[in-house]
């Protein structure tokens, strides 16, 4: 009888603790914001993995505009680690200043620069809006990666990234700390 009670007991517990487990879920957050433990600091903020990036892309600096003034903190890619730029073709300049929606072709590139005494360039991130069916679920955006060094890290629909733009106030795109009324030239 002591045994039984001892091993109901037990299991009860270990039941109630794997519950608690499970059911404890992420702890609530900002949306648009990374758990700074996500991306832990490499030391060249940033690292290559691949190949070359396209040359469209390559070229963001003189086919886009600069949308931000200066750096502004980045509270999304792991958030308080970087600084950004933001650059943006015509069509996605319309979508972020004026609340257009993303057509086809609308492209963004976010350049990171890891805040430190002294910033170290970091990687770079864009976003294209692809044709209808690209990825349907999550608004046919193509997500990019590209290394501090100019080397392909990822390119792709990118679940990751997808899962959190699902989340942005309007269209996938989250607002950009200060921005200029006028894009900057190139």
């Amino acid at each position: 009888m002591l045994v039984t009670t001892l091993v109901t007991g037990l299991v009860t517990m270990l039941a109630t603790a794997c519950v608690a487990a499970a059911c404890a879920g992420k702890p609530d957050s900002v949306v648009g914001t990374s758990d700074p433990r996500v991306a832990p600091k490499t030391p060249d903020a940033g690292v290559d993995a691949g190949a070359p990036v396209s040359p469209e892309l390559a070229s963001y600096k003189t086919t886009m505009k600069k949308l931000t003034q200066a750096r502004v903190p980045s509270v999304g890619h792991a958030s308080g680690r970087w600084d950004i730029d933001v650059w943006c073709n015509e069509s996605g300049c319309d979508a972020l200043q004026n609340g257009a929606p993303a057509k086809e072709g609308a492209t963004f590139a976010v350049e990171h620069t890891e805040r430190a005494a002294t910033p170290i360039p970091g990687p770079t991130y864009f976003m294209e809006k692809k044709a209808a069916g690209y990825a349907p679920t999550h608004g046919d955006f193509r997500y990019v990666v590209v290394g501090a060094r100019g080397g392909l890290v990822f390119d792709g629909p990118g679940t990751m990234c997808a899962d959190c733009h699902d989340e942005a106030p309007r269209e996938r795109l989250f607002p950009v700390g200060v921005v200029n009324a006028k894009p900057a030239s190139p």
